[in-house]
């Protein structure tokens, strides 16, 4: 009798076996990308091999990814290279085509091959801990004719950066050059240039603010807006920069405590500014921004990072009441132009520095 039934779902066993196999083939196909002549191809899916630094012979086999990919989340407290593979093949329409590859976040260090020939090295990891920073950097890269062949062509990027760097992927973008160099041009003006315009502007700000309290020495406010904005804008040049003079760990830490200074003293200038003789509560803030910095400089185990947070939080809601009290100040006084200046100073400055 169970023979019987045995022959009898014979059949369906041999299905569900070749349904497995035909899975199993596409499973392991790679991800590869069609190139027309006239057509910019948006990679969101790529195929990904993890190399740790730590221990540079653990290298996990490949596996299917989705873009953009943002280490935080797939693999948090990861220091080392991961590195991404794409197969392109051109068109016949494309054969006497230049294409480029735009890549518009790639945090920190980006090295490419193209058919396994170096084409670019900007940044990888170092004993001292040093490495390109190109997190807010778009870059484009331009796939030499030469090494093109018939058929597939592997394209390798490998990513590297540091713990807590924010290390990861940005979606990918691939045709023809001439297409996607107007697109970056616009990318790298609001996403890098930008920051060094308005960082003018700052540092202006800042300095005019610190003549205004060198002619008036009583009113300590101005210096407080003025070393505020010129430790802000130091902060920001974190923004633009491809390589630092310090190590990586080291650039890393003064420039979030520039950031976290500059935010507690920018708190301190409406509370001066609106006449609110509070000497307590700069104490306050004084002992409460040296307590920071103290826990920030003593963590020897790479996670000061989240002290910093902790700190960074109270100091933003201090910011917002300090805010309120300046506007409740301008709201009274006279004349209320000059006042509504000073006030858009200092939320245009507070606005980009945070």
């Amino acid at each position: 009798m169970w023979i019987r039934e045995a022959h009898k779902w014979r059949r369906w066993w041999v299905a569900a076996a070749i349904w497995c196999l035909i899975s199993a083939a596409a499973a392991r196909e790679p991800a590869r990308v069609i190139l027309l002549a006239d057509q910019v191809v948006h990679v969101t899916e790529i195929d990904v091999e993890t190399v740790v630094a730590d221990a540079p012979a653990a290298v996990q086999p490949p596996a299917r990814q989705s873009l953009p990919d943002a280490w935080s989340r797939t693999r948090p407290g990861f220091r080392g290279a991961v590195s991404y593979c794409l197969l392109l093949r051109r068109d016949d329409s494309g054969l006497n085509e230049s294409f480029a590859v735009s890549i518009p976040r790639a945090a920190m260090g980006v090295q490419l091959r193209f058919n396994g020939i170096p084409v670019v090295r900007d940044g990888a990891l170092s004993g001292a801990g040093q490495s390109a920073r190109l997190w807010n950097s778009p870059l484009l890269y331009v796939l030499p004719d030469t090494l093109w062949r018939p058929g597939d062509n592997s394209l390798w990027l490998e990513i590297n950066a540091e713990r807590d760097q924010g290390g990861g992927l940005s979606a990918l973008r691939i045709g023809p050059e001439e297409r996607l160099r107007s697109g970056h041009a616009w990318r790298l003006w609001w996403q890098n240039q930008l920051v060094s315009v308005l960082n003018v502007f700052v540092v202006s700000l800042g300095a005019f603010f610190l003549i205004l309290w060198w002619r008036h020495p009583t009113k300590r406010h101005y210096g407080y807006f003025g070393v505020a904005a010129v430790m802000m804008a130091i902060s920001n040049v974190n923004m633009v920069v491809t390589s630092t003079p310090l190590a990586e760990n080291v650039w890393e830490l003064v420039v979030h405590l520039l950031l976290l200074w500059g935010a507690l003293l920018l708190a301190l200038f409406p509370i001066g500014f609106a006449r609110l003789h509070r000497p307590e509560v700069e104490r306050v803030a004084w002992g409460f921004g040296g307590t920071v910095t103290l826990l920030v400089v003593l963590e020897r185990q790479g996670s000061w990072l989240s002290w910093w947070a902790a700190g960074m939080l109270p100091v933003l809601v201090m910011d917002g009441v300090a805010i309120v009290w300046l506007l409740r100040y301008v709201r009274r006084e006279q004349p209320l132009r000059d006042n509504l200046l000073v006030c858009g100073a200092a939320f245009g400055a507070l606005g980009f520095g945070t």
